[in-house]
């Protein structure tokens, strides 16, 4: 703590928590599991369509049927999906590129990773305006 002139206690920066680092172990956190898990899940279900058109539908039509669909669909899906792809665009925003004065692979990772995640971000927002909002024009969550 320290001390002003008016003899008042205020919190130094050194002793505030770091947020930037919190935020970025929740951000590696919902990049791996449920954003993983979804893609994991998203993937099986729709390799049912290499089957047969019944058996995606049959999938499709279990997945409907889930306990509280939207409750899950929106903490453990759509939220995290929000705060990850969020956070990924402020950091990109705010990430400096050193390519050109140091042009090494990793250098590189760290340019594509940011471009690549805000196409998919956009994508994804995309996607799900598309299958959601368009479907046979009416939401499907009614």
């Amino acid at each position: 703590m320290l001390c002003d002139p008016a003899g008042t206690y205020a919190a130094s920066t050194a002793t505030r928590p770091d947020t930037s680092y919190l935020l970025r172990k929740l951000h590696s956190f919902t990049g791996i599991l449920p954003v993983g898990a979804f893609l994991a899940e998203h993937f099986w279900s729709n390799s049912a369509a290499l089957v047969s058109a019944e058996k995606y539908n049959t999938v499709s039509q279990e997945l409907q049927t889930i306990p509280f669909r939207l409750i899950v669909e929106w903490g453990a899906i759509l939220l995290p999906m929000l705060f990850h792809g969020g956070y990924g665009v402020y950091i990109w925003l705010r990430g400096k590129s050193n390519v050109s004065a140091y042009p090494w692979v990793g250098n590189w990772l760290y340019l594509t990773q940011r471009y690549t995640g805000l196409i998919a971000f956009a994508y994804i927002g995309w996607h799900l305006y598309t299958e959601r909002s368009l479907t046979h024009g009416r939401s499907t969550y009614a």
